[in-house]
């Protein structure tokens, strides 16, 4: 029952064929590999040349097996025993509908000059002077498709008879036919050129429109057309005048525009005779203008008209243009700021296509500046057909950097935009790049170059922004006479990696920012030596270079020197380098910590506006804290609520208030020592600060591996967990520098670690694809003390 409804489905019986077609097709659809299809196919042609060979197989029956055929031969199989099939179809075809199969199957089947075309010329001239229309339009069709030098000779007469025959339709075919027998043999010109040029004043306007696209690939191919053919300039302008007012037929609407692809061929053949310079310029331009005019407020297919009109103005003389818009006040060329301000692609895209063929002198003053072509990289996104067209135009109007000035708000958004598309953002850049290397370097050349290299990543070619960090490099140390360039570099770097929270800037510019940081910070008058600081010191964390790494440190290390301040969170991260396996990160680290415990260098307490890279967001209780009951609170005893809240007043302050308000704190091997206070606001705030922040500067003896492993023996208390797969760098990293844990072992792919105390112990095994961790301690209240701290 299922196949008996599958073969009544309406698209099988309106195929008209048979239910081993079908079949056949099914086959071929749920075959699950090209294996299977292939012996699919070769089953089916061997069925068929069994059953084609058979006698007294009927043309229809033949027909179903022709089609059959040609989908095996569109599938790449071999089907020439089929030829022959496919001649006898079309010669004894009991329709016009069978021999039009066979028709199709020879056209497919036969090559050029195939010796067995030879055997379809009586059969086409038979058909050709058939009284039924359908015969001689399967004939026509076949022609074109058939090369045979033979064949041309032979049915020529007879496709020049059907010139003359009552249906429309069968003079449409026979005048294309003529055409491309004339493309096959260019020495038909003189015998079939009256048949082109009465094709024009046929009295059905479907076979004049075809003669229009045969005229059109005439016309277009030189200079020696369009003056052989002067005489015909008033028959295409008659035409063009026709189709304006509106005298065709309704059928040759297409959404409210008049036979818009005989309009397209029509002005393109009327721009080759202009481009030429065969008829009146006056003439043509009255006729461009008043068809522009006709589909100014239109769309879909006004828009080809649009174009093709503004191409046939661009073929003439620019003083002729210029004295014509000077005289009627109105500039056709208008028309194309509508495109230009769209944000749609292809309309956009249109406007660039007309003004990209327009004479410079001719654009509105709009268009000059490059603000609206610099709006279409801005949009373009992904679209690099968009984005390449813009670019070429916009690099052809720029002169000096005053435009770059105009437009390089819209660049850097485009820049910003196509972050996903290397290729468009590294296109974009280099050229921006290119035009400003033209100029000489100044402070604006700084600023824009940094803040245009910063969001390209890593997708210009490294070397290309080496030359360019180098050239900057040299201009700042050969300042001399100001600091102007020193201090826009320093602003523009800590914007840079202010902005910025991955590891995604080229190498090489982040060279020459962390140089420029540590060696200009002072010279800056938008950013202190504190931002900067805090700045290095989160790029120090986010790095995976460990060069890169050491060069951020050594611009913390300089700012230091000079500020005489470092950053809370600073003493974590350099504990976590110090334990590196790399000599010269141990090396730094171990200066950096010497500096921080001299007296001379000032511990600034971190905004609390600002999240801390290595401090849990998490308040915890210090463990190594002061004993004094008067600022901190007793676990073992109940506490006011308004004691509470004047011990856990944290105020947010801004770095500028921030170090005007701080007290004078001192570290010295463990001891804090702080400056009398005036008011006790302060007192509290800083009170609330050190509860916060306060550290031990007093290093303990590291846990040794032996030692480890008694205590972990010991510790009752476990908790496992698995995170993302990072290598065994970045775990350690992140366990030291976020967790506060130092590396006790590091074995292969494990690793041991210790917070300070020894009160939390911790075990990672690394693995292909996940790091997995057992936390150990003394008992459950402080692992889960550990475990909500950091959100694990």
């Amino acid at each position: 029952m299922a196949r008996v409804q599958s073969l009544f489905t309406s698209e099988f019986l309106a195929s008209g064929l048979g239910p081993e077609f079908y079949a056949f097709l099914k086959r071929i659809t749920e075959a699950k590999s090209k294996a299977e299809e292939h012996s699919h196919v070769t089953d089916e042609l061997g069925s068929l040349s069994a059953k084609m060979g058979l006698p007294d197989v009927s043309s229809a029956r033949m027909k179903d097996y022709l089609i059959r055929l040609i989908h095996c031969f569109m599938l790449g199989h071999n089907v020439d025993f089929g030829i022959i099939y496919a001649i006898m179809a079309s010669q004894s075809g009991e329709t016009a509908a069978e021999r039009r199969v066979g028709y199709l199957a020879c056209t497919l089947f036969l090559g050029d000059n195939d010796d067995l075309g030879i055997m379809l010329i009586n059969t086409l001239q038979r058909d050709l002077k058939s009284s039924n229309f359908l015969d001689r339009c399967v004939a026509l069709n076949a022609i074109c498709y058939l090369h045979h030098d033979e064949m041309t000779s032979t049915v020529l007469d007879s496709v020049i008879a059907s010139m003359d025959f009552p249906k429309q339709i069968v003079r449409r075919k026979a005048v294309m036919t003529l055409f491309c027998m004339y493309q096959r043999s260019p020495d038909l010109l003189d015998r079939v050129e009256p048949f082109f040029r009465g094709a024009l004043v046929d009295k059905d306007q479907s076979v004049v429109f075809a003669g229009l696209s045969i005229w059109k690939e005439i016309m277009c191919r030189g200079q020696e057309e369009a003056e052989r053919y002067e005489d015909m300039l008033p028959v295409f302008i008659q035409i063009m005048n026709q189709i304006m007012k509106n005298h065709v037929h309704r059928s040759f609407h297409y959404h409210g525009v008049t036979a818009p692809w005989a309009q397209v061929a029509c002005l393109q053949i009327l721009g080759a005779y202009i481009k030429h310079g065969v008829g009146s310029q006056q003439e043509l331009y009255q006729l461009t203008t008043e068809c522009l005019s006709l589909v100014e407020r239109k769309v879909d297919a006004a828009y080809a008209i649009i174009l093709e009109c503004i191409r046939l103005l661009n073929s003439m003389d620019t003083l002729f243009l210029e004295s014509m818009i000077s005289a009627e006040d109105r500039n056709p060329f208008q028309i194309l700021d509508g495109f230009l301000r769209s944000t749609n692609h292809n309309l956009k895209y249109l406007g660039l296509l007309g003004i990209e063929e327009t004479d410079r002198n001719l654009w509105c003053e709009e268009w000059r500046d490059g603000t609206l072509l610099a709006d279409a990289v801005e949009i373009a996104g992904s679209d690099n057909t968009l984005v390449f067209k813009a670019v070429d135009l916009l690099d052809s109007i720029i002169g000096d950097t005053s435009m770059l000035r105009v437009i390089y708000p819209k660049i850097q958004k485009a820049v910003e935009n196509c972050s996903t598309t290397s290729a468009i953002q590294a296109h974009i850049s280099r050229w921006f790049l290119d035009k400003l290397d033209l100029e000489g370097v100044d402070v604006w050349y700084i600023e824009t170059a940094i803040a245009i290299l910063s969001p390209v990543k890593k997708t210009i070619d490294e070397e290309y922004v080496s030359a360019i960090c180098d050239r900057m490099k040299s201009e700042l140390e050969d300042e001399i006479e100001s600091t102007n360039f020193r201090d826009a570099a320093v602003s523009s770097f800590y914007k840079m990696l202010k902005s910025n929270n991955q590891d995604q800037i080229s190498p090489a510019l982040l060279d020459l920012a962390f140089s420029t940081l540590s060696e200009y910070t002072y010279l800056c008058s938008t950013c202190t030596e504190a931002d900067v600081m805090w700045q290095l010191q989160k790029w120090a964390v986010i790095l995976k270079d460990d060069l890169q790494q050491i060069q951020a440190l050594q611009a913390i290390k300089h700012c230091m020197s000079r500020s005489r301040t470092w950053h809370a969170d600073l003493k974590n991260i350099l504990n976590a380098f110090r334990r590196s396996p790399m000599q010269e990160k141990q090396t730094i680290a171990c200066e950096m910590l010497d500096m921080i415990v001299d007296s001379q260098f000032e511990k600034m307490l971190q905004d609390t506006n600002v999240t801390s890279l290595a401090i849990p967001t998490k308040l915890v209780v210090n463990p190594n804290r002061p004993q004094k009951p008067s600022r901190y609170l007793d676990e073992g005893k109940a506490t006011d609520p308004q004691t509470l809240d004047t011990i856990t007043d944290v105020r947010s302050y801004s770095p500028a208030s921030l170090q005007q308000k701080r007290s004078q704190q001192r570290f010295d091997k463990g001891k804090s020592v702080l400056s009398p206070r005036q008011k006790a606001d302060e007192e509290s705030m800083v009170a609330s600060l050190m509860a916060l922040e306060l550290e031990q500067s007093t290093e303990e003896q590291p846990l040794e591996t032996e030692s480890f492993g008694e205590l972990w023996l010991k510790y009752a208390a476990e908790h496992k967990t698995s995170v993302e797969h990072y290598p065994m760098q970045t775990i350690t990293d992140l366990i030291s520098t976020q967790w506060n844990f130092y590396i006790v072992q590091v074995i292969g792919q494990e690793l041991i670690a210790a917070q300070e105390g020894e009160q939390v112990l911790l075990h990672g095994n690394v693995t292909d694809s996940s790091v997995e961790l057992t936390i150990r301690s003394p008992n459950r209240s402080v692992l889960n003390r550990f475990l909500s701290t950091y959100s694990i």
